[in-house]
């Protein structure tokens, strides 16, 4: 073992120590002397791989938070970096430990620990030579980490990225052959593309997140699930709304009823589901669209152009 390994070792038990009595002052020595021992370690270094997980419980539930906390968490980075020499087991690492970071920071409503699992997955995809489905799983861990920036911060660039990141990782588990990872990056990016109309109102939006929703639909070999189909059937409402397109809210009718149909009784979703399936059928109806369980009322008369008035008698 080399002199930098031992005193690697040395900072673990101290870490471990103050880790395990929530000691501040022990935490804090063992994090200060691991930040001064790693890049000294001989890549690959047996000692830090077998703490690794103490290394992460201990930056991520430490008896500190705020500016300590994150200090901690860019430590564990650099220990990951260090002890990880190959590129597959590095990739998937990083974009693990992005997400665990990801998952405390929604937890304490931490802006800045959403930074750090950010640049977790970025330096995951970074990694050479990185095969395909570590790649895939940190593309999918960076878009959920920059729409937490967005949902922390109102950042809007954080969405238009999230998007094209999720674009990438859709068509490299295509050619990967993943259609559970192409169908995830589907759903999310549909979730995305609604959230920037909101603050960007454009019809082309509304589109792309239709066509996403109707390609994962399906996509991973099972039947299209209850959620799918509900959220296919909001977005075509939306879009009905915003550009008029009969055929949307014939559609919403259709998706949105074999939602309905496919819901237990007593499933907490069914009173949303009945409520969307509602809507779509009063859009049908003002577009004169037959639809099961209402009446056919016709904007136009017959071989007229122009709109049939009310009678005022």
């Amino acid at each position: 073992m080399s002199s930098a390994s031992r005193r690697l070792e040395d900072a673990l038990d101290v870490l471990d120590l103050g880790y395990r009595t929530e000691d501040v002052v022990l935490w804090s020595a063992g994090f200060r002397r691991i930040a001064d021992t790693v890049d000294d370690v001989p890549p690959g270094e047996p000692v830090a791989r077998r703490d690794l997980p103490l290394v992460c419980d201990a930056a991520l539930h430490g008896p500190v938070a705020g500016a300590e906390r994150v200090a901690a968490v860019r430590v564990l980075r650099a220990v990951v970096v260090k002890v990880y020499a190959d590129a597959g087991h590095h990739a998937a690492l990083l974009a693990a430990i992005g997400d665990v970071v990801l998952e405390a920071a929604r937890e304490d409503g931490d802006a800045e620990l959403v930074d750090e699992a950010i640049t977790f997955s970025r330096q995951a995809l970074d990694v050479p030579g990185a095969p395909a489905m570590p790649r895939i799983v940190a593309g999918t861990a960076l878009a959920d980490a920059l729409v937490a920036r967005y949902r922390h911060r109102g950042d809007a660039a954080a969405l238009d990225d999230a998007i094209v990141v999720l674009r990438t990782t859709e068509d490299e588990a295509r050619r990967f052959g993943d259609p559970r990872g192409s169908a995830l990056c589907l759903r999310s990016r549909a979730g995305c593309l609604r959230d920037l109309y909101e603050l960007r109102p454009d019809a082309s939006l509304l589109d792309e997140a239709v066509r996403a929703l109707d390609d994962a639909l399906g996509l991973d070999g099972d039947p299209p699930t209850v959620k799918d189909q509900a959220e296919l059937g909001r977005a075509l409402i939306r879009r009905f709304r915003v550009t008029g397109v009969a055929a949307d809210s014939e559609r919403a009718v259709d998706v949105l009823t074999a939602a309905v149909d496919a819901t237990p009784p007593d499933s907490p979703d069914l009173a949303g589901l009945i409520s969307g399936l509602a809507a779509a059928r009063s859009a049908a109806h003002q577009n004169g669209i037959a639809v099961p369980g209402g009446r056919r009322r016709p904007m136009w008369s017959s071989g007229s152009s122009t709109p049939r008035r009310a009678s005022s008698g």
